[in-house]
């Protein structure tokens, strides 16, 4: 071994250190004093307060880390000893281990710098001519941190492609609490992962960020790295090792490119001793600079509100079209139909439009696909989502392309990524197969940015979805293109920044670089687990630990992947866990058969609007779990808190009780609750009811209650509500009427409550509300949406009786003279009767019948239909039941 010394330290001084321990204080530095000793075996480096590191002597590998708030250490070191390790293509590994005894061919150093609190290794291997020299240099800190930067000088003529670094960080397993690992939304394994001797890798970009936290009995770490000018490819991962009796270690690896004489220097990793996981985030926000970066509400602008209130709502166009639910030629048709069902402010997600099928044709989406209609009814979409206040988002994919496309058919194999051999890089997702597209290449990058044209100037949407952008898998690519092989990444980056010039961003993934470009990301460990893709973590050795909304929920919209069926709100569980983790609500239209009917659709539009939008793109303050199975979760966005109950049993808030798999969300200030009940206010429920409450000003308040029967539900009676008679229930009609239930048998107004009844339907109209209001009966409320009996205000659609047989009266209101087509469609989207077509010169009520026959007289199958009521660029649809 050779010592480096810093000029102001004499060898001779270095050299009694052996015998007595110095230490060496940060001048002028106040709080906890760093300090350096050196002894025969050891390196140490700490402060008086937070941490100390050893290393071995003869050749710098960790040999502990010691939380100091504990007095406990939470590492015996690098398994095998080694600091780091570098992987040769055709060579093999080099092992910082094997510099240990100095040689004339291996030589192993060190320096320290009291004045900077800098310690700095060096490694030199010189065999024959061929040259290695690896620096590893520790920037201590007073505070709990340390800074660890890595370089490596390669003058063999063998390539080095791997580094890592820190070697494996081992811990014992009997010791772990939680390890956090920034999987998707965020995942922590339990103990009982370690000690099954489990195992997960995983590659960055696959994950949010290059991250990991150790929680044990002994203290705490965390390890990340800090903003770099390039994004820095890593493999992360957790697995067992032999070494020293048995360990767990922390896997992390750098992959690297450096030919002969080539230089790396890796980005600077910050290890954290001493904090648990709540301030290691705050710090990591700090670090990375994101606590200063425009908040999502401030990047989205006009689409906040959309994003924030609107349910996504998948329409596959190629499932419309092969299971028939349009005839042919009409699916741009049947879209645009049932598009006009949903509430204002949904998200209009448009998928397989395109010609060839889902996973074909790529990157060529326009013109659509002329089997399901005709460009100009692919545009109607965009134009009456647009009228109706809703955002449009086509799905594209621009990392990989059809080898049939025509895009691909004229640039050829010159736009392919290629692998370290050239080769291009070939994939399939079942029968469909493309190559993977070099995005440095300039007719790539032109064709990227032609898309978000289409898309803007032709087809206008509001956001652009752009598959695989944040969730592939980095890969080396030597395209000509490419001036470092390890750029693919930063050149996904780079485009999707030009995109996001002209369009709102959304991708498949969770990527910390993508935060300035993307609003949206889509994905969630809960598609992985239901598809079996994480079944080796083992179903009980883990939990979702929602770090990256931690992180960056203020910054970004999060929803559940984009296509999957199996993690769209179509039940409880998904409900409870989207509000619960942080996600959006969706809705897969064309997914299976039957959505159409569902009930879900309505029940995601109330809790999207009264609770998702209150948490979308807010800070999640505070995260924690209530229960030692982990299945009772709360979480705070700044001033609402959702409890979500995970569990198959009932959960006791308070006077409520949550229903199992149901959730419960209340405001700081009392205007909001929500939720999935078995009680409400201290009265037991019959079943599971769905209730959104909303408390607006002073005089009013609203209830929800899309699913869960009819019942009688109690409020509290506002202190300022001092006159019994001024209190009204008003039922809230779908149509945009109101029925005063203050006089009926189940209304009570007593000093402290006033309790109700919520029927489905009230004088032969569904009921979409109770609304109680203090003063006189209200007029319109934008915010409630009650009308009052003046001329109407807005478009009004109802039918009575319904269900029905032989016939049932439909009632429409017109807030202007217009031109009105009022028309009946079975759940097709087929048009079966025109009831009304023509101008109206009067605004006003008026009536039509249907008879539940066709426009050719037939009478009508038993079944639901759908009255579809436009009146100039406003559409209004109900469904009705005949039965005969």
């Amino acid at each position: 071994m050779r010592e480096r010394t810093h000029p102001i330290i004499s060898r001779t001084a270095l050299a009694i250190c052996f015998a007595i321990p110095i230490l060496f204080g940060a001048a002028g530095t106040a709080g906890a004093a760093v300090y350096f000793q050196v002894s025969p075996d050891t390196l140490v480096l700490g402060n008086d307060g937070w941490y100390e590191i050893g290393f071995r002597a003869d050749d710098g590998g960790i040999a502990y880390l010691r939380d100091k708030t504990t007095g406990e250490d939470v590492s015996p070191g690098n398994a095998y000893g080694d600091l780091w390790r570098i992987q040769y293509a055709a060579s093999g590994l080099v092992q910082s281990s094997s510099f240990s005894g100095g040689s004339s061919v291996l030589a192993f150093s060190y320096d320290w710098n009291p004045a900077d609190t800098v310690l700095t290794f060096v490694y030199e291997k010189d065999l024959s001519g061929d040259r290695l020299e690896v620096t590893v240099t520790i920037r201590a800190s007073e505070e709990n941190r340390s800074d660890w930067d890595i370089h490596v000088e390669n003058h063999t003529d063998d390539e080095v492609l791997k580094v890592y670094f820190p070697g494996q960080i081992s811990f014992r397993q009997d010791d772990v609490e939680r390890f956090y690992f920034p999987y998707y939304e965020g995942v922590a394994f339990n103990r009982s992962f370690f000690q099954e001797y489990r195992s997960t890798y995983q590659t960055y970009q696959h994950v949010f960020m290059d991250f990991g936290a150790l929680q044990s009995v002994n203290g705490n770490w965390a390890l990340y790295t800090l903003p770099d000018d390039d994004f820095r490819p890593a493999n992360l991962g957790l697995s067992f090792s032999g070494w020293n009796g048995g360990v767990s270690v922390y896997h992390h690896m750098f992959y690297a490119y450096l030919q002969e004489n080539g230089e790396w220097k890796g980005p600077t990793l910050r290890l954290r001793i001493g904090e648990g996981i709540e301030e290691v985030l705050e710090d990591v926000r700090t670090d990375r600079g994101w606590d200063a970066t425009p908040d999502l509400e401030t990047r989205a602008g006009d689409l906040y509100n959309g994003i924030r209130q609107g349910v996504l709502v998948k329409f596959d166009c190629q499932h419309v079209n092969d299971w028939g639910w349009a005839q042919p030629g009409e699916t741009f048709a049947w879209v645009d139909s049932v598009a006009g069902r949903l509430s204002s402010n949904a998200i209009v997600h448009l998928v397989s439009f395109w010609p060839e099928g889902f996973d074909n044709n790529y990157p060529d989406y326009v013109p659509p696909n002329e089997d399901y209609g005709t460009e100009a009814e692919f545009l109607a979409i965009f134009d009456n989502s647009h009228n109706r206040k809703q955002l449009v988002m086509p799905y594209t994919n621009p990392t990989w392309w059809d080898d049939e496309s025509p895009t691909f058919d004229s640039l050829g194999m010159e736009v392919t990524v290629r692998d370290l051999s050239g080769n291009p890089v070939y994939e399939c997702y079942g029968a469909n197969c493309g190559y993977i597209v070099s995005p440095a290449h300039q007719a790539v990058k032109d064709r990227v940015y032609m898309t978000a044209e289409e898309f803007t100037d032709v087809f206008p949407a509001d956001l652009l979805f752009e598959d695989q952008v944040a969730d592939r898998p980095w890969l080396y690519d030597t395209n000509p293109s490419e001036t470092d092989y390890l750029s693919y990444t930063d050149h996904l980056i780079d485009n999707a920044r030009r995109s996001a010039r002209d369009i709102g961003l959304a991708t498949e993934g969770m990527l910390d670089a993508l935060m300035g470009s993307e609003l949206l990301f889509f994905d969630s460990v809960l598609l992985d687990k239901k598809a079996g893709w994480v079944s080796a973590w083992g179903n009980d050795n883990w939990s979702v630990y929602p770090l990256t909304m931690r992180l960056a929920h203020d910054k970004m919209g999060f929803y559940q992947h984009n296509l999957a069926v199996e993690v769209m709100t179509h039940d409880k569980e998904k409900l409870t866990y989207n509000l619960a983790y942080g996600f959006g609500l969706n809705f897969d239209m064309t997914g299976q058969p039957g959505m159409i009917d569902n009930e879900w659709l309505e029940i995601d539009e109330v809790f999207q609007r009264t609770v998702a939008a209150r948490c979308t793109g807010k800070r999640m303050t505070e995260f924690e779990y209530l229960d030692p199975g982990e299945t009772v979760s709360r979480s705070v966005f700044e001033d609402v808190t959702v409890i979500g109950n995970h569990g198959t049993s009932s959960y006791d808030w308070g006077e409520h009780q949550i229903a199992p798999q149901g959730f419960y969300a209340f405001s700081d200030a009392g205007d909001l609750e929500a939720g999935v009940f078995t009680r409400w206010k201290g009265a037991d429920l019959s079943g599971e009811h769905f209730l959104a409450v909303e408390r607006f000003k002073a005089n009013r308040v609203r209830m929800e209650h899309p699913s869960g029967g009819d019942g009688v539900f109690k409020e509290d009676r506002p202190a300022n509500w001092v006159v019994s008679s001024q209190i009204h229930v008003i039922a809230v009609t779908e149509d945009g009427g109101w029925v005063d239930l203050s006089n009926d048998p189940s209304t009570v107004v007593r000093p402290s409550f006033i309790k109700f009844p919520f029927r489905s339907e009230e004088e032969g109209e569904p009921v979409r509300e109770i609304l109680l209001s203090y003063g006189g009966l209200p007029e319109h409320d934008p915010q409630t949406g009650v009308a009052d009996s003046a001329p109407p205000k807005r478009l009004s659609l109802a039918a009575a009786p319904n269900p029905f047989n032989p016939e049932t009266r439909v009632a429409y209101e017109l807030p202007r003279r217009t031109t009105v087509r009022l028309t009946v469609h079975d759940v097709t989207g087929r048009s079966v009767r025109v009831l009304v077509a023509g101008r109206v010169e009067e605004a006003g009520r008026r009536i039509a019948v249907w008879d539940g026959r066709d426009n050719a007289g037939r009478p009508a199958a038993s079944g639901a239909y759908f009255l579809r009521l436009r009146a100039g660029e406003e559409t209004l649809t109900r469904k009705v039941v005949l039965v005969r």
